[in-house]
């Protein structure tokens, strides 16, 4: 293990959910939204991560099955990636001989199969277990607000991205609840995720070094959410 990543994730979800008839199909659609902050691998290119996605689960029996798909965006806060290209001043200088202005921001995105199943029903709430396996992928996105530079093109742009990717595992733990009136309902979870990435880049200019091994993540989260039921029909007794 050469980089761990103790990430601690808030998220608030508005969440539709179409139930159909008890002990029938049930389909779940999930909007949600995290904030992820952590150390190690990933915050040294951004200490405060949001996370926006989609999730969708069928319902068959007792299990469901499933997929997820979140973007990932923040501002990069990590080490000065321009300082061999500044002047003793820490300026950048433009081709024309302006100033430049740039601006850097870590985007990603990461997907997930899901499989999952209650572990305890009651009326209105159940829990569930969760397991996931995917990918995730981020990179740094720089650009010049104003000025440019050959040293800035597109191409050499992409030495100072850190283009990561690799795969990812999940494991989820969630409680749900969906009250009598159909009013208060939300969710709540933790889950740990695992991932291993590899820089496609091979090479960062930023510091002039090669980098081809795999950098370990692990990632510890609790997830919050609210959640809006749309019912097919009108049943009591929701999980049992």
């Amino acid at each position: 293990m050469k980089r761990i990543i103790l990430n601690i994730a808030f998220s608030l979800t508005l969440t539709p959910f179409l139930f159909a008839q008890n002990k029938d199909l049930k389909h779940i659609l999930n909007l949600n939204y995290s904030t992820n902050f952590g150390n190690k691998e990933l915050s040294t290119k951004s200490n405060f991560i949001n996370c926006f996605g989609l999730e969708y689960n069928y319902y068959p029996k007792k299990f469901y099955v499933g997929a997820q798909y979140q973007l990932l965006f923040g501002q990069y806060t990590g080490v000065d990636l321009f300082k061999n290209i500044r002047t003793s001043e820490g300026l950048i200088i433009a081709d024309d001989g302006s100033l430049i202005d740039l601006k850097t921001q870590f985007t990603g995105n990461q997907a997930h199969l899901l499989f999952g199943f209650p572990l305890f029903t009651n009326t209105h709430w159940h829990t569930e277990t969760t397991l996931g396996a995917g990918f995730m992928q981020n990179q740094l996105k720089s650009k010049t607000l104003e000025g440019t530079s050959a040293y800035l093109s597109k191409s050499n742009l992409k030495g100072y991205d850190q283009w990561s990717i690799g795969p990812s595992t999940i494991q989820e733990a969630r409680l749900i609840y969906l009250s009598e009136n159909r009013k208060i309902n939300f969710k709540i979870s933790t889950y740990i995720q695992e991932v291993l990435l590899w820089n496609i880049r091979k090479y960062n200019y930023y510091n002039n070094t090669s980098d081809t091994n795999s950098h370990f993540n692990f990632i510890f989260g609790i997830q919050i959410g609210w959640i809006i039921p749309i019912y097919s029909s009108v049943s009591e007794d929701i999980f049992e």
